[in-house]
């Protein structure tokens, strides 16, 4: 099997486990077992787990990207239609977030960041408002509590649901 194709093998891998599980659960050795391949070869492909992680959310991270070009090139409404990407995105992919926001603070997730922002600063220009960049900064930290919020809210929902089913268990 070609290198790349092996390599796009494990990174769908482990983002289908992020998916499901989080980052928590993917492991080199999970992965392995997944694809086939020793955990040496992983190592040799990627260099780390971080690495490898980083690669999975730079993926996701640039399909985000796109789609926020094209609703600031596109839109009649950029900066709603922007607002509402971005937060159904990252509710969608709370995996993304987490790495994007909470686990990483690799170069690579700083440019993302930083383009999203952009974008933004974009949009508030085209509005011809007074103040872009400020504007935008204040809008992308909105945005970023409300997802934190909703995710927090998410764990604990799913905390409470999980004990729940225990309590119900026990009880039969």
């Amino acid at each position: 099997m070609i290198l790349s194709e092996r390599k796009r093998q494990i990174i769908e891998v482990a983002l289908d486990m992020a998916k499901i599980h989080g980052w928590s659960y993917v492991s080199m050795r999970k992965i392995s077992s997944r694809v086939g391949v020793s955990v040496p070869i992983i190592y040799k492909i990627f260099g780390s787990k971080e690495l490898l992680l980083s690669e999975v959310a730079k993926q996701s991270l640039d399909e985000l990207l796109n789609k926020l070009i094209f609703v600031k090139n596109n839109s009649i409404s950029p900066l709603r239609d922007g607002c509402n990407e971005l937060f159904d995105y990252f509710s969608l992919k709370p995996y993304v977030f987490d790495y994007a926001f909470k686990k990483a603070s690799s170069f690579e997730t700083m440019l993302y960041k930083n383009n999203i922002l952009k974008i933004f600063i974009d949009i508030y220009t085209q509005q011809s408002s007074q103040d872009p960049e400020r504007q935008a900064a204040i809008t992308f930290a909105q945005l970023i509590g409300q997802l934190m919020l909703k995710n927090q809210f998410q764990t604990i929902a799913f905390d409470c649901f999980t004990l729940d089913q225990h309590i119900d268990a026990e009880k039969k």
